[in-house]
């Protein structure tokens, strides 16, 4: 990832609308949400340095924080665990999207 625009805070949103814009080298794209709610909270230090998400994913490169508008009803759809691997098998098979190997 090389750039990332995201919305305002408490901007609002519906469930699998975007919430951000992330680009990468070859590819510019919709970071949509899982679910719907409002933005708490955006991580600043993306702007100057959007390459965390790629080095702290989970620490630094944080992207934003939901405030969700129906967590418990909206969560029960999400997909977890090997249902979620099979979707996304389906999804990249369906796509034609294949990985290689490196040598």
């Amino acid at each position: 990832i090389l750039y990332v625009t995201i919305k305002k805070v408490r901007k609002s949103f519906a469930r699998g609308k975007s919430a951000a814009t992330i680009e990468t080298e070859k590819w510019v794209g919709p970071l949509p949400m899982p679910l719907s709610g409002e933005i708490a909270e955006v991580n600043g230090e993306l702007k100057s340095n959007p390459t965390l998400i790629n080095q702290e994913p989970y620490k630094a490169g944080w992207i934003l924080k939901l405030r969700p508008n129906q967590p418990a009803e909206e969560m029960k759809e999400l997909l977890t665990g090997q249902a979620a691997i099979e979707a996304y098998r389906k999804k990249m098979e369906a796509e034609n999207i294949t990985c290689e190997e490196e040598a």
